[in-house]
This record gives C-alpha cells, structure tokens and sequence, in this order.
C-alpha cells in the first residue's frame, strides 16, 4: 500500500504551514517523518525539529523559514527543492554545503535518510548510511505531495505545467514511469529531471 506525506504552504497569510502525515486503516501500516535535522540549509544554519506522527502545524511570520521546512522534506523525499533545480541555491548564504537529515517511519521500520550538497560536487543521497548510485531509485520510498498556492497554474497555465505536476506524482509509485520521464526529458544518471 502507497502512502503519502502532504505538504501544504500558505503563501497568502504566510503565517501557517501544515504537514500532514496522514494514518493507513491499517495498525502498522504507515508512513510519517519522525525527525528533521537542518544544517546550512536555505535560512537555517541549524535546525533540529520532531514531527508527530498525525498532524504538525508550523506557525511563525513571514520570512523565519517556514516554506524551507517544506522544501527540505522535498529534498529527501525527491531528491531535489520544490522551487529550484539548481542545489546551491538551497545553500545558506556564507556556507559551502548543506545538510538535510530525516528520519521516516514507514510501516514500522525507521529509515534514515541523508541529503548533502557541497559546491562544486555532486549531490549525496543516503538511505540508512548507503548512498544511492542513481538519485531516481529513491524516488517513490517516501512519496509527498507539495500543495502551494502557486498551483493555480495548473489550471491558468498551458498543459506544460499540468504535465510535469502529474509526471512527478506517476514518478512516484511507477519507477517504469520515471524511468521513461527521465530517458524523455534528457535526464539521466543521478539526475531526477520530472
């Protein structure tokens, strides 16, 4: 069974933002981000959160990182920024690398998870101390649906930004999908071009 993680922001208010981890009907059957640890990321130079397994509400004025909270559970869940493909954008401003660090619980079992960028190196990507040899085979471990205002293109835009919206959720739970996505779009190797 496929579980999802839900990230809603708020741009409007800016004041709130929610991740839902929603429950299975199943006892045992789940999936949730326990744990959250931030360093040199976007505009925290450390952050260490914990997460409740239903439910987490992140209140705060504009601009103290509330959307960043998002973006780093992106990173580990696709591998990549919601808002940016280019890495080094997501580095804290004075900083060399970042270093996003999560811990799931899915279906019983805790998966540490473990993302680092350096400039002028290659994205690591980690899965309980193994790093991945192709970025895409861990697409789909720990699927998420980012919900932001900004998707009032899918609707106002052109069929371009329909398209990827729906890549990147088939890519998640149909690695052939992904694979045909990534030969598509020219992406290959460690990249995750959906």
């Amino acid at each position: 069974m496929l579980h999802w993680l839900y990230l809603f922001s708020n741009f409007v208010t800016n004041k709130l933002t929610i991740i839902l981890n929603p429950r299975s009907p199943t006892p045992n059957l789940s999936m949730h981000l326990k744990r959250l640890s931030l360093t040199n990321f976007k505009n925290y130079s450390q952050a260490d959160l914990e997460f409740s397994p239903k439910i987490n509400c992140i209140v705060g004025n504009n601009g103290v990182g509330k959307t960043n909270i998002l973006d780093a559970i992106h990173y580990l869940s696709l591998t990549k920024s919601f808002f940016n493909n280019i890495d080094s954008v997501s580095i804290n401003h004075s900083e060399d690398f970042f270093i996003i660090q999560g811990l799931f619980v899915k279906d019983g079992d805790e998966d540490n998870i473990f993302c680092s960028f350096h400039r002028h190196k290659q994205k690591v990507l980690k899965r309980n101390g193994k790093e991945y040899e192709r970025l895409s085979d861990h697409v789909g471990r720990y699927p998420v649906v980012m919900i932001s205002p900004a998707d009032n293109a899918l609707i106002s835009e052109g069929s371009d930004e329909r398209r990827k919206f729906m890549n990147k959720i088939i890519s998640q739970y149909n690695s052939e999908y992904l694979e045909s996505v990534l030969t598509i779009t020219g992406h290959f190797s460690r990249g995750t071009g959906y």
